[in-house]
């Protein structure tokens, strides 16, 4: 699986590149709503406890994995004027802003159980939203070029915006609810903001991607036909098996973040990291340093990727984020905010690893399954997602399920002191829980380059 070492040369204007990235502007918004802050928005401001509001989260993200299937296959077989996969995208971000503001807008007299079912409710169709978008979106990337090293180039683009959606979200929007007053209203007036970033770049990308969106004058494929060509495919499910294991091992850090910042950062001096902390707070600084290095390493994610070959760079992405994370837990709780936000910084050099090298290997995985015709890629995209949709799941439960053992408590009105069983199970759950499942995924991601090579 390894690739001779090369220089890039591209065949799509960069122009083209970057804009295939725009839509994963709003996808970054929405993956750390439901990856870093709703499970503490619900347990701090609607009295939901937290084994319950991770319930919520997990069921939620379970229903949406019956979706991708059905959004692959229609996605796959759509005939018109306007293509096969951009409508999806453009009435996916639509879907997705609209769910996110009624998420925030749950009625004041509710709360605990009344105010768990809204959110649920709102949730799911914020998952409907995501996947309208993500399926076709991805699709996408094993149509436009089928260069390995241009592939990497777009997923580098792709997260790349992903990661200022991320940070606009992570490191940006809690100031910005702060200032609309906090709290519940704060939130619906923060998220509020957020909608034309979720809806323009989408529809920008739609516009000048259009060209490569084609659907060719053939018959509607069989969803069971496409289904046996995923299945088929040992490679490809080898490689969603561990993407998703690594993923379950990123939410638990994704979810703890905020607990992290309130409970194991000790030292919020307004000076710290050159006077970051001060500005944003302490939350949104960590946020904003994983998020900045991870969209920072990305070019160098790409090269290594020409270096070493995918598979290696990705081993050595991966090895490196264990070992990390197993040297964090001695640092918690943290007295020294400076040394907490380089280490912080160096999680998301690895992170920008995770963010692309799995998604570039995947369009090359599934290329031996492609008749002439190319069909199914959607249907591959749809299974890929459903191994990351079933992680991100079990992600917020776990943690949940861990924090609500050791008797961690909710509040409506803000953060509340926790007892040293509970804060020593967050400092556990997302360090050494993690770097043991990263460490597991090298081995066997030796093992599947192993595997490559012979067959290939």
């Amino acid at each position: 699986m390894s690739q001779p070492t090369r220089a890039p040369r591209f065949s799509l204007p960069l122009a083209h590149r970057a804009a295939y990235g725009l839509p994963d502007l709003g996808v970054g918004i929405f993956v750390t709503l439901k990856a870093v802050l709703l499970l503490p928005f619900m347990t701090k401001y609607l009295g939901i406890p937290i084994q319950t509001a991770g319930l919520v989260l997990t069921i939620g993200l379970l229903l949406d994995i019956v979706t991708d299937p059905i959004v692959g296959w229609l996605s796959d077989n759509t005939r018109g004027r306007w293509g096969k996969r951009v409508p999806y995208i453009a009435l996916g971000a639509l879907v997705l802003a609209l769910a996110i503001v009624l998420i925030f807008a749950v009625p004041a007299s509710m709360q605990g159980a009344s105010a768990a079912r809204w959110v649920f409710a709102t949730f799911v169709l914020a998952t409907l939203g995501y996947t309208l978008i993500i399926i076709p979106h991805g699709a996408l990337t094993a149509e436009m070029t089928r260069d390995p090293l241009e592939r990497s180039s777009l997923t580098g683009w792709r997260m790349a915006i992903f990661s200022i959606g991320i940070l606009v979200a992570g490191g940006l929007l809690p100031g910005l609810i702060e200032a609309f007053g906090g709290g519940r209203s704060g939130a619906f007036w923060g998220y509020l903001t957020m909608v034309p970033l979720i809806v323009l770049p989408a529809l920008m990308s739609c516009v000048a991607i259009a060209r490569y969106d084609k659907a060719p004058p053939q018959p509607v494929q069989s969803p069971f036909k496409q289904i046996a060509k995923v299945f088929k495919n040992r490679n490809f499910l080898l490689l969603m098996g561990l993407f998703s294991i690594q993923l379950l091992g990123f939410g638990l850090i994704t979810q703890s973040i905020d607990f992290f910042s309130t409970y194991l950062v000790l030292d919020d001096n307004p000076q710290g990291f050159f006077g970051l902390v001060g500005v944003l707070g302490t939350f949104a600084t960590m946020f904003a340093l994983v998020t900045i290095a991870s969209l920072v390493s990305q070019p160098f994610w790409t090269l290594a990727s020409a270096w070493l070959g995918k598979m290696r760079a990705y081993q050595l992405g991966m090895g490196g984020f264990a070992l990390l994370m197993a040297g964090f837990y001695f640092t918690l709780p943290s007295n020294n905010i400076d040394a907490t936000c380089w280490y912080v910084a160096a999680i998301g050099i690895f992170y920008g690893c995770l963010l692309q090298l799995p998604w570039a290997l995947m369009p090359d995985l599934i290329e031996p399954s492609l008749d002439a015709d190319r069909q199914g890629i959607g249907a591959f995209n749809a299974y890929w997602l459903f191994g990351q949709k079933v992680a991100n799941a079990v992600g917020p439960g776990l943690l949940a399920f861990i924090l609500g053992g050791f008797g961690w408590q909710e509040s409506t009105q803000g953060a509340v002191a926790q007892s040293p069983e509970a804060i020593d199970a967050l400092a556990i759950a997302m360090t050494l829980l993690p770097a043991a499942i990263f460490a597991v995924s090298v081995a066997l991601l030796v093992w599947l380059e192993r595997h490559l090579c012979v067959e290939g």
